[in-house]
């Protein structure tokens, strides 16, 4: 019977972590793709399934709730775009990614990692901004 588990385990297991890298990468994609948005109707939808609706923001000098964030996608980035640089990385109920913002002109304008905690459905409970100039 043990035996049985353990196979079971080794066998289910990397499906496990694939579908959860999956999911991670999902919300991340989701949660960026809520910036680029035109319409505010999008990004709240955007928002809705990649932050959690008690989730928390904190950059440099801002710690923001899901209001917050839906403000500032609609305020405050309009004229670039944010695009993700590299793999998606999530163990554990956590997700690290690197972004690059650009203006639409085409010039970099910034760029940083984000390290997020997922809440029970796979969204963003809690990002945490580190800008590579900082």
């Amino acid at each position: 019977m043990r035996l049985l588990l353990a196979l079971l385990f080794i066998l289910l297991c990397p499906l496990a972590q694939a579908t959860s890298l999956e999911a991670a990468t999902k919300t991340a994609h989701d949660y960026i793709a809520a910036y680029n948005a035109a319409e505010l109707a999008d990004k709240r939808a955007l928002l809705s399934d990649s932050f959690s609706p008690d989730g928390r923001f904190v950059s440099s000098g801002q710690d923001l709730d899901f209001a917050g964030v839906l403000a500032m996608t609609e305020q405050f980035h309009q004229g670039y775009r944010m695009e993700i640089e590299g793999p998606v990385r999530a163990h554990n109920g956590y997700v690290s990614f690197r972004w690059r913002y650009q203006r639409l002109d085409g010039s970099e304008s910034w760029s940083g990692i984000d390290f997020c905690e997922l809440d029970e459905q796979g969204r963003f409970r809690t990002v945490v901004v580190f800008f590579d100039d900082e």
